[in-house]
């Protein structure tokens, strides 16, 4: 897997209530393909934001969604994954703590037909159950219209 994480130079601090997405998607990734090894993708993740929370809810969050990925079908020889963030407005009443919603987008080039849907139905569920735990909210996207497989809205900061 060739794999390629921007993390803005976040660090965990010692006692902080926040969790980097981006290492905990990580530890996924590299979960994902030790249980794939001809998986041969390529991943490319932005900064992701740091979240209020425990990283256990969001790793079995990232378990479903990049289980569901990778058992699609990729249109070409490689499976492609693009993780990237786009920032939203400032929650009121936590502007000065920097929490704002996010929206992380899941784009790849699998083949999201009729049968994948029906094989992945379970995984579906318990992801948008999973993102709900977590205090955001999960959407499963026209892949053809859009490129985005799923798009997850969460509140935290970068």
């Amino acid at each position: 897997m060739s794999l390629t994480i921007r993390n803005n130079d976040q660090a965990f601090v010692p006692g902080s209530t926040l969790v980097l997405l981006n290492e905990v998607l990580q530890q996924s990734l590299l979960k994902c393909d030790a249980a794939n090894p001809k998986l041969n993708a390529i991943v490319r993740c932005e900064s992701l934001p740091q979240i209020p929370g425990s990283p256990a809810p969001w790793a079995a969050l990232f378990d479903f969604l990049l289980a569901t990925i990778t058992d699609g079908d990729p249109i070409g020889s490689r499976l492609f994954l693009y993780i990237d963030c786009k920032e939203g407005v400032t929650e009121s009443g936590n502007a000065a703590e920097g929490i704002r919603w996010y929206q992380v987008s899941f784009h790849t080039n699998i083949t999201a037909d009729e049968a994948w849907c029906l094989r992945n139905k379970e995984k579906i569920e318990q992801s948008h159950l999973r993102a709900a735990t977590c205090g955001g909210s999960l959407s499963v996207q026209n892949l053809a219209q859009t490129g985005c497989l799923y798009l997850i809205t969460i509140s935290g900061k970068i």
